[in-house]
């Protein structure tokens, strides 16, 4: 493959750190990724203009060299920047900011591109500049990456348009074949897809149309029967693993199987395979999902519960079959261009002859799912589908999201409404929280919905009850799992969402302790979370030296350990003030560092901290239930291959601590959650959980011991679980003791 055309935009009296730059950029060169070029390599005789315009406009990458005499240079500004971010703008080009030199960057028209080195600290203000440089060529040996995949799919859709003339033609396909397999390899770098890609020779992928822990779904055009459909594309990660291959296609036979019923979304092609990549092929309905119908206000109420009905008349049919969806939710009803509903995501399915999984994440999916199923119950039957149709229609008659106050304490969410009685009577017999004390069949269900319909009282508006303050808007948040980077370290961030789940482990799982009982959460804000535990670089960025660690480079991508719960908080309290937040709280001071904390909570303004217990464990299943954040059934800790993947423990780690993020991460794209060091948590120790479900809990009042979470990697693969846990004095320091940082929540962090 041909290489990238490289512009270096520079001032001429930064040309020492030019040559710096070149020398670090040599290997891409020797590797044929890159041509650089710059304003020195004029040839005598040309006119000089005429060849930067030349370049500019052929360069695929351009390099802006920043510093105040390149913002005081008028050619580097006025000319090249402008032309750069205007090819930019437009997708001709990348240009990439790399900051030399302190200034007022920020402010300029290339403020919000993301700049090199990662650290957002320039270039010289770094204590080795070499170090600096080598972060500065593994960045844009990533923005090379983007910039490759960028152009493969136009070379793909060329190299499908010649082997279509050749088999018309009755040629021979072998030469083009080969072109087409390498273009899709060189796609595919990484292990993902990218719209204009090509699976089976057939779909042509669009618009990635959602995702989660275990597969993608995608719009794509079937180049055989010409129309668009929806291909739903496990995780290469899960690929070679024959028992999630089957929980994966199980749920497109059972869709098939259904495939007469009218509101079961149909499944064109049951078993497609692709170079690793393993999928099948739905129809595309156009309509959007009954959820986002709903909060648009676009239907009226009748016409939302007759799509209730048409719902619950296809699930009684997969129950006659015995098929028991699990996962019925308005996110997972689709509508076509005529509004007619069908049934989707048939992945938790409970078919007779299965034993399958199940999961919960979201606050979505934890109001609409029946208790017995958020608990792990391999049993959850028909009442289990009762319970979240009869979720789904309340929703349809309130019409905006439900509160946690529904599955909590039902009296006080429907004390809050103003409806005829028998209505919601009627409808509270679904969400009975006893699976025996329910609506038992989907017909009974449908006949209580169709008594709703027209019913002229029956009107659900919501009433304040005088003891409640108004409810405001519902943030916006950002996706699960978004990335972020911390302006300051360049510290990287995913996003946690808002969402409730079933904390703790239960009575069967191996390696379970007394201390892990099983109860109900919710989660009422969202918030940033580190990728990674904090390393032992960016400690020492802010608080030097690095305990008990001798300041190598080779050690500075490592969890920083020996760190007691006071340092971390230390550390996070001058990172909070290096980034313009206010201090939370005087770690040393436990007179006040309550208060203070509930207050600056209170106000909304809250700086870097540690994580709650309860945020902890949210964070690290990542909207599954099992042991070590996967998305399958239960399996036995005994087969460390599957912990072995995701964490380093014991077995594993060759008697030491090991660099941040080599391991695959969880749903929501965070590092190193279990394993390779313990870590600290905000909350008091103590033993949590009862029968009664809390929200945001804090844990313990009192107590000098803080919460320790994730296993470390001296831990024996039993200990290391989404639900371990663990604590020490606060003043206590390891060599298997570290921490993470969060921040607020979605409104707090300015993208």
């Amino acid at each position: 493959m041909a290489a990238i055309d490289v512009f270096i935009s520079y001032s001429h009296r930064d040309e020492e750190l030019l040559e710096e730059l070149r020398a670090h950029l040599s290997p891409l060169v020797r590797e044929g990724l890159v041509n650089t070029w710059h304003d020195r390599m004029i040839r005598p005789g040309v006119r000089w203009k005429d060849e930067l315009d030349h370049r500019l406009e052929r360069s695929e990458v351009i390099l802006l060299l920043v510093s105040a005499y390149f913002i005081s240079s008028d050619y580097c500004y006025e000319l090249e920047m402008s032309r750069a971010l205007e090819r930019h703008h437009t997708g001709g080009a990348i240009a990439v900011p790399i900051i030399l030199r302190a200034c007022d960057w920020k402010s300029l028209p290339f403020g919000e591109i993301q700049a090199l080195p990662t650290d957002i600290e320039p270039v010289t203000s770094w204590q080795d500049i070499h170090a600096a440089f080598h972060n500065v060529v593994n960045g844009l040996r990533e923005v090379i990456a983007r910039r490759r995949n960028q152009q493969e799919p136009t070379k793909l859709d060329q190299a499908y348009e010649e082997r279509a003339l050749l088999l018309q033609a009755s040629q021979d396909t072998t030469h083009i074949d080969s072109q087409i397999r390498d273009v899709k390899r060189r796609i595919r770098e990484g292990g993902r897809l990218s719209s204009g890609d090509f699976l089976g020779d057939r779909f042509k992928l669009h618009e990635l149309l959602g995702q989660g822990g275990f597969g993608q779904v995608w719009k794509a055009y079937d180049q055989k029967l010409r129309e668009f459909v929806a291909v739903k594309v496990l995780h290469p990660r899960y690929g070679r693993d024959e028992t999630r291959r089957a929980r994966f296609f199980r749920g497109a036979r059972q869709m098939h199987e259904l495939r007469e019923e009218p509101g079961i979304v149909d499944v064109i092609e049951l078993e497609c395979h692709d170079g690793g990549f393993h999928f099948f092929v739905m129809e595309y309905l156009q309509g959007g999902d009954f959820r986002q119908a709903v909060l648009s206000g676009r239907l009226g109420r009748d016409e939302k519960l007759r799509i209730v009905l048409k719902i619950g008349e296809a699930l009684e049919a997969a129950h006659a079959r015995k098929i028991v969806h699990r996962d019925v939710k308005p996110a997972n009803i689709l509508l076509d261009a005529d509004g007619q509903p069908k049934l989707t995501d048939f992945d938790l399915v409970r078919a007779a002859d299965t034993t399958g999984g199940t999961k919960t994440g979201k606050m979505g999916t934890f109001i609409y799912a029946a208790p017995e199923a958020m608990m792990g119950a391999r049993e959850a039957s028909g009442p289990a589908d009762v319970y979240g149709l009869g979720m789904t229609a309340i929703f349809a008659i309130y019409g905006s999201e439900l509160p946690p106050d529904i599955v909590f304490d039902q009296s006080v969410f429907f004390e809050g409404l103003r409806s005829e009685k028998r209505t919601l009577d009627a409808l509270s017999a679904a969400i009975a929280y006893r699976s025996e004390e329910r609506i038992q069949t989907m017909r009974e269900l449908r006949r209580v919905v169709a008594q709703c319909l027209g019913s002229p009282s029956a009107e659900i508006v919501p009433r304040l009850r005088e003891d409640r303050a108004p409810r405001a808007e519902p943030p916006s948040y950002p996706e699960p799992g978004e990335l972020w980077i911390e302006p300051v370290l360049g510290m990287r961030a995913r996003f946690v969402p808002p969402g409730a789940f079933v904390m703790g482990s239960p009575e069967d799982e191996e390696g379970r302790r007394a201390n892990e009982i099983q109860h109900r959460v919710v989660l009422t804000d969202g918030f940033w979370l580190g990728e990674t535990p904090v390393t032992q670089g960016q400690w020492r960025r802010i608080m030097k030296p690095v305990p008990g660690a001798a300041s190598r480079e080779a050690e500075s991508s490592c969890p920083v350990v020996n760190v007691s719960w006071f340092e971390a908080v230390d550390f996070l309290n001058r990172l909070s003030e290096k980034s313009g937040f206010m201090r939370v709280f005087d770690a040393n001071d436990l007179a006040t560092w309550r208060s203070l904390y509930l207050n600056v909570q209170r106000a909304g303004i809250l700086g870097f901290r540690l994580p709650s217990e309860a945020e902890w464990e949210f964070a690290a299943r990542a909207g599954t239930i099992t042991a070590r954040y996967s998305d399958e059934v239960q399996v036995s800790l005994a087969e460390d291959s599957e912990l072995e993947s995701v964490a380093w423990f014991r077995e594993n780690s060759r008697g030491k601590v090991r660099p941040v993020g080599q391991l695959r991460p969880n749903a929501w794209g965070l590092s190193d959650m279990l394993g390779n060091v313990w870590e600290w948590c905000w909350d008091r120790a103590g033993v949590v959980g009862s029968s009664e479900p809390t929200i945001n809990p804090e844990g313990p009042a009192a107590g000098s011991e803080r919460v320790i979470r994730g296993g470390s990697w001296s831990a024996h693969a039993r200990f290391v679980r989404a639900a371990s846990r663990g604590w020490d004095p606060a003043d206590a320091r390891g060599p298997n003791l570290g921490f993470r940082w969060s921040l607020g929540h979605g409104a707090a962090v300015g993208k």
